[in-house]
């Protein structure tokens, strides 16, 4: 088609909204999700096609072919609006979108309200243990200490820690370093 030249700019905007609103249409059939068809200030939306192409560049051509394909744009663009907006069962659409992301909202809920990236605890430690085959007061051993327990997404924790003896022998050492590794129950 061939066009003043004070027109060819507002021809090659056609041009460029046709290509969009085609490449939006093969999109949509890809997605299923023809909701960027119907918008109205985004490029490759109908409604910009029909601006750019009849409002912009027909008004001063008076094309008939470029009118009645126009209006048939505008019809088919009614149809996917209507068949969008009063033909599909939106309760529905949600009800099942909730049944589909109820999983992943359990485990959203479980990340951020339950578990703990890493924690820091303090640890405090008594002991009293029988030492040999009596139970005399001579073989009972008390020992108390302290340390700390990390804590690794509320899976896993570590406690290291240090004990004294409090009542040890001749011989006997003054204390003990303790560590403690616990995996917690992974499926609750």
């Amino acid at each position: 088609m061939t066009v003043p030249d004070d027109l060819s700019e507002a021809l090659e905007l056609c041009q460029e909204s046709v290509e969009k609103a085609l490449a939006t249409v093969e999109k949509g059939r890809t997605s299923k999700s023809f909701g960027l068809l119907l918008n109205r200030s985004v490029r490759g939306g109908l409604p910009l096609v029909i601006r750019d192409c009849e409002e912009d560049l027909n008004a001063s051509l008076d094309r008939p072919e470029i009118h009645a394909a126009a209006r048939r744009i505008e019809q088919e663009r009614a149809r996917i609006e209507d068949i969008l907006q009063n033909r599909v069962d939106h309760q529905a659409v949600e009800r099942r979108a909730d049944e589909d992301f109820a999983i992943v909202d359990r485990a959203l809920t479980a990340f951020v309200h339950e578990i703990n990236l890493v924690s820091v605890d303090p640890v405090v430690l008594f002991d009293t243990a029988y030492i040999g085959p009596t139970a005399s007061s001579a073989f009972v051993r008390h020992s108390v200490g302290g340390g700390l327990r990390v804590t690794l997404g509320s899976t896993a924790s570590f406690t290291l820690g240090y004990a004294a003896n409090l009542n040890r022998a001749a011989g006997e050492p003054r204390g003990s370093l303790f560590f403690e590794l616990k995996v917690f129950d992974l499926i609750r």
